[in-house]
């Protein structure tokens, strides 16, 4: 769910584009949630991306859960601080370029809470801004193994257990700083 290179692993419930509402009474206290990092935060905060839809209410945006609904509305800076809130969270701190580390990290989040449906690679690192010929060769394979290696490593962890249960899903998202 959170780890601090900006890889998380989060359990889906059901098909996004197939009504996940309708499946929310099924899952345990019958509650379901959105974890967004600050990046999809932002996206969600205006058109054409909108959280949700509903009769006669038209399209509801993060900013519109913030200021209406604070009864379902969390905030925090990272899933620790929102499960010390009082938020149900749990936090899965890895370093991305350990394999073995990133298996164990999986399989603690699948005891905890069950097979991994979708894993999202959200972030990297920028490295450091120098020169070609001042760059240190370590600086630089750092960076190829947080951005390139980490989301492999990731992938490879988790990837098994997707095509064993005949499911899942991968986001791999990227930045110019990162």
């Amino acid at each position: 769910i959170d780890n601090p290179r900006g890889r998380g692993l989060v359990k889906r419930f059901g098909e996004e584009r197939d009504r996940p509402a309708y499946r929310v009474p099924d899952q345990p206290a019958k509650e379901a949630f959105i974890l967004l990092d600050g990046a999809l935060a932002q996206r969600f905060s205006a058109w054409p991306d909108f959280i949700s839809t509903a009769p006669g209410v038209a399209y509801a945006y993060l900013p519109d859960y913030r200021r209406n609904r604070p009864d379902v509305y969390n905030e925090a800076p990272t899933v620790a601080a929102l499960a010390a809130s009082g938020a149900e969270a749990k936090a899965y701190g890895v370093d991305i370029t350990d394999y073995a580390a990133v298996v164990r990290a999986v399989a603690r989040f699948e005891a905890d809470i069950g097979p991994t449906d979708i894993l999202v690679n959200t972030a990297g690192i920028a490295g450091v801004n120098k020169t070609v010929w001042e760059t240190d060769l370590e600086e630089w394979r750092k960076v190829l193994r947080i951005n390139l290696d980490g989301p492999f490593i990731c992938c490879k962890a988790v990837v098994p257990a997707m095509l064993a249960q005949k499911y899942g899903r991968i986001v791999m998202t990227t930045s110019s700083s990162g």
